[in-house]
């Protein structure tokens, strides 16, 4: 089950909308910009490239070394990207994930991931997967275009009418020969996951029908506003490396207020602030250490884990 919750907040998107994002869709795949500013909050405008851009196709993070092993009853929110961590959190037991992402693309791509798990053994998710982010206005792409539409059929029992119509326009702007970028970051490295395994990929399957996931066009910095609570354990990837430091310290405090007592933040060890910021003498760092009561904690294989007493 997915939830495509309405936002009409300041700082995203005015409204959350299919025909919005089909918009969204348009302007960045033709134009590689967002022609259309009144899609834009007007009060408190993010980047174009923030709220519509390239989508990684899988994580950058060695999540296969590092993902949380037992979620089981937990509640779990996840930035949506990729939708690697979401598979990770599933694969650990977590049976309801909340995922966030100020990109609106990413969801899309995340609900047909989870549909092509469901629908395909391993060798042919491989392929079809493959064949789709290989879509790319610069080179010869007639023949995935085609591939594609037959995936988008095979999986379309497992997709929602929005996630469909979204595609098909995708589908369109490629037919009509009208695109100028592609809807992929460059990185293609599959090997980070777990479900790289065949064994792991079918443990995994087996686990995608009975998890409900929900869907937040937000920010980092806005999910203390989207009536998020008690959250178990998080994972927010690299975000903080993109936020001013100044700044972290306040992101901190709010993603604390959602954390239920011992609740678990992580992230991946190999980012830039990691460990010094995080140092209970760092001037920077002080205000959430006093306030919020979140420690550190550097695990073995490389993570980063804040904890809320």
């Amino acid at each position: 089950m997915v939830i495509y919750p309405a936002i009409i907040k300041k700082g995203v998107l005015i409204m959350s909308k299919i025909n919005n994002d089909i918009r969204l869709l348009e302007d960045f795949l033709i134009y590689n910009d967002i022609k259309d500013t009144s899609l834009i909050d007007e009060e408190n405008k993010l980047s174009n490239f923030q709220i519509a851009g390239k989508v990684y196709p899988f994580t950058n993070e060695y999540l296969k070394d590092y993902y949380e092993k037992d979620l089981i009853g937990k509640k779990v929110l996840s930035v949506t990207s990729s939708a690697d961590h979401i598979l990770h959190a599933i694969y650990a037991g977590a049976n309801s994930v909340t995922a966030f992402d100020i990109n609106r693309f990413c969801k899309y791509f995340s609900a047909l991931k989870i549909a092509m798990l469901k629908k395909y053994d391993y060798n042919d998710f491989i392929k079809n997967i493959n064949n789709f982010i290989a879509i790319n206005p610069h080179i010869n792409y007639e023949k995935n275009i085609d591939d594609f539409k037959k995936t988008l059929n095979d999986v379309s029992k497992n997709l929602t009418n929005n996630e469909l119509d979204f595609f098909r326009k995708f589908i369109v702007i490629f037919d009509s020969k009208k695109a100028s970028t592609s809807l992929f970051r460059y990185f293609y490295e599959i090997k980070n996951n777990l479900y790289y395994e065949e064994e792991k990929y079918n443990i995994l399957k087996e686990k995608l029908s009975d998890v409900n996931i929900k869907y937040v066009d937000s920010g980092i910095d806005k999910l203390s506003d989207k009536n998020i609570k008690n959250i178990d354990f998080m994972y927010i990837s690299n975000i903080l490396s993109y936020v001013n430091e100044i700044d972290i310290p306040d992101v901190l405090i709010n993603l604390s207020d959602i954390l239920s007592k011992g609740g678990k933040i992580s992230m991946p060890g190999s980012m830039n602030l990691a460990p010094d910021f995080f140092a209970s003498d760092n001037d920077i760092s002080k205000k959430y250490y006093v306030e919020d009561n979140l420690f550190y904690e550097k695990e073995e294989k490389g993570s980063i884990i804040l904890i809320k007493k």
